[in-house]
This record gives C-alpha cells, structure tokens and sequence, in this order.
C-alpha cells in the first residue's frame, strides 16, 4: 500500500455519525480530522477520547448578532430548497454562511486537505464547508436499506453517483476494506445526558431566539394514532402503498414533486385499479420519524373512506400485500424492489433506473394489466445494484464493527 501523509476530514452531525467514524480510522495512518455539526455529537467524540472540531454554536452566534457589515453586500451562493418550508429570512443564511466559513478557515487546514466525508450538501454548514474545499477530494456517504450504507463521488439520493459496474465507490471499499471481528467499543454511558443538553439548547434556541432553523432537529412527538386507521389487525385484500418522506429531507426538498402533482398521480391511479379492482383502498405508511405530513393531510380529504394512515406490521408485510407500491424516493422503494414488487418514482431516486421501476410512460399500461414484469428478474436486479454499489454497514441498527485496510480506500480514491 501506497504510505502518505493524507489529511482526511471526516464529518458528522449525529452520535451514529461519530461511531462510523471510529470503526473506520482505528487502524487507519493517516491525519484525520473530525468536524461535528451537532452539540451530541461533539460531546460524545469528546468522551470517546476524539479532539473533535464544532460548528454547532454558529446557528447561536447568527440568531444573537444582527447583521455583519462585511457580508451586506456580498452575495452567496447559497441553496436554500432545503429550509424552504421555514421561511427563514435571507439575512440568516447570509449570516450563517458567512460564519461557517470563517470558522473553517481560522480552525482547518481547509487548503491541504486530501479527502473530505459528508453526508449531504444542502445544509448551510455543508454547502460552507464545500465552498472551502474546492480542489479536495470528496466522498459523499449515506445508509441505505438494511445495513447498508453508500459512498459516492457526486452527493447523496437521487444526487448518488451509482454504476451498474464496478467502478463506484462501495465497490472499491468491499474490494479494499475489510470488517474485523472486534465489534465497536465506545463510551455510551453519557449518551443520553448529552442528547438531553442539546434539546435544551435547541429548545431555547427556537423558543427564545426564534431560530427556524432548529425545525429540523425538533422532535417529532408521535404521541397520538394517525388518522383512519379503519382496519385492526388485517391488511385489506386490494390495496395501494404510499410510503411517505420526512419534510425535511432532501428527497422532498430537492427530489420530490408537488404535493398537489403526488395527489393527482394517485388519485389517476386509484380510477385506473379501481376498474378491475373496486375495492382498493390507499395505505399510507408514514416515516419513523415524522407520523404526520402536508401530504398525508391532503391524502386524508381527497380520498377519506379509501385512505388508511397505518404503520402496523412490518414494511416487508406492508410491501407483500400490496397491488402497488409508489414513494417519494424512499429506501422503502428500494426495498420493494428486492421483494420483487414494482414501484413507481414520484421524482427522482437514486435507483430510478432499475428494472421493476415503472415510469410514467409505462405506470397506466403496468396498472390496466398489459405490461407484465419478472418478479425473479426485478429481485435480481435490485440484488445486483445493492452488491455493487453499497456497503455492509448496518447503520441504521447502530452495529458497527472495525474496519482494516481503510488507507487502501483512501489512497485508490480518485
């Protein structure tokens, strides 16, 4: 293996984030940096011995000072599809973008870096940090459906730089990395307390201050039982999923379509099925992580008695029975198509282009009945995208274990 002083920033907004990171650098050589976002994820890389860098006290900073007379006329090119349900003022992100980027360059060495980890590029502190970085190479990482995660060249979603052959980036880590034996150890006897601090802190910043931004750490209290749940126990026997988005995620922001065009394609659906199948309903199955949603709410008024809001059972039992399945860029459409059910897009995916996803040339012919599909070979597809292009990292299940041989993969990045 090629032997360099490769500096590496590896980023992270959530405690998760932080132990990747760990199971990936313990026998790594290389000089890395870590840069927490969140005030979580710099306390508990502190306990587990990492001299972390942090950004979390910036949205502080921009919610307590005006304005900045340097940045006044200045114009940044800033995205902000990602906050647009909030209506944060211009002034802010101006303020924010402003102050990320003066902490990366007074507290990284930002011009030396070789390689830079991110999980996304449409918050304010991601878009500062690739605006620092322009000549550094970058990999883009995700998870993906069951304990899976991604890298990629280009960003995240629909954003991924996938390849039906073997030339992605997943491909080169399974080939280059290996998982040890030797499961994660970190502290967690402090997690909790850390998680608490930080909502104290996001409460007072979106209660006292009037901070927007601080919406998308809120919790989502699902204390109540959605809406319609009209069935007990047994799916009905006809049925459409919809597998819903969280808000505040890029796959609805940047990836998504209308809300009024997602009620339109379902209801044009629905009259399609309803012809040979009378009594299909429409299931919607909200995310873990937001039960209600503006969508969901027009769902529920145009459609009453046929809409079900319901998260019961399994997402695998949910797909089973379903005569269709239609999501806005989910994994969970990723996950019908390794059942071996067809499913249609409402935007853009990552795995758009896969056999078994119906577009909108072929959804009225796939509905009436007169475009049929291999189940075998839509499983089989789907099984040959997740081999070549993800990683068995599981994630989303918090089991992480110790990666050798990461320098390989960081050296053969191109």
């Amino acid at each position: 293996m090629e032997k360099s002083n490769k500096k590496i920033l590896f980023s992270a907004h959530s405690i998760r984030d932080v132990k990747l990171y760990l199971s990936l650098i313990k026998f790594s050589t290389f000089d890395h940096t870590l840069l927490t976002f969140r005030l979580s994820s710099y306390l508990f890389a502190r306990i587990n011995g990492i001299k972390a860098k942090t950004m979390f006290h910036i949205p502080l900073i921009a919610s307590i000072i005006p304005t900045f007379r340097n940045i006044k006329n200045t114009n940044f090119d800033i995205d902000t599809k990602f906050y647009s349900s909030l209506k944060i003022k211009k002034n802010y992100f101006k303020k924010s973008f402003y102050l990320y980027s003066s902490y990366i360059d007074k507290n990284i060495e930002h011009t030396s870096l070789d390689i830079v980890f991110l999980t996304g590029e449409s918050r304010i502190n991601e878009q500062a940090l690739l605006g620092m970085i322009p000549k550094s190479k970058i990999s883009f990482w995700e998870a993906g459906p069951k304990g899976q995660i991604y890298f990629s060249k280009f960003g995240v979603n629909a954003n991924a730089g996938f390849s039906n052959d073997e030339s992605g980036l997943s491909h080169k880590f399974n080939c280059l990395c290996a998982p040890t034996e030797e499961k994660l150890k970190t502290n967690n006897s402090m997690n909790l307390y850390f998680i608490a601090i930080e909502l104290i802190y996001i409460f007072f910043m979106r209660s006292i201050l009037m901070n927007k931004e601080m919406n998308e750490f809120l919790p989502k209290f699902n204390f109540f039982l959605p809406k319609k749940e009209i069935f007990p126990t047994n799916y009905p026997e006809e049925y459409i999923l919809f597998i819903d988005q969280v808000e505040l995620d890029v796959n609805s922001t940047h990836f998504s379509i209308s809300t009024e065009e997602i009620v339109k394609k379902i209801n044009n659906s629905i009259s399609i099925l309803k012809i040979k199948k009378p009594n299909i309903k429409l299931i919607r199955r909200a995310h873990p992580r937001q039960l209600h949603t503006e969508i969901s709410e027009n769902l529920s008024k145009k459609f009453n008695t046929l809409f079900i809001n319901s998260s019961k059972g399994t997402l695998d039992e949910a797909i089973n029975g379903a005569s269709f399945v239609m999501t806005v860029n989910s994994t969970g459409g990723l996950d019908s198509l390794l059942l071996g059910k067809p499913v249609h897009i409402l935007g853009k995916s990552y795995y758009q282009d896969l056999y078994g996803v119906i577009d909108e040339k072929d959804l009225k012919p796939y509905l009436e009945g007169k475009l049929n599909l291999e189940r075998e070979l839509v499983i089989k597809e789907a099984q040959s995208f997740i081999s070549k292009n993800f990683v068995p990292i599981d994630f989303r299940g918090g089991n992480f274990k110790y990666f050798s041989k990461f320098d390989n993969f960081l050296v053969n990045l191109k």
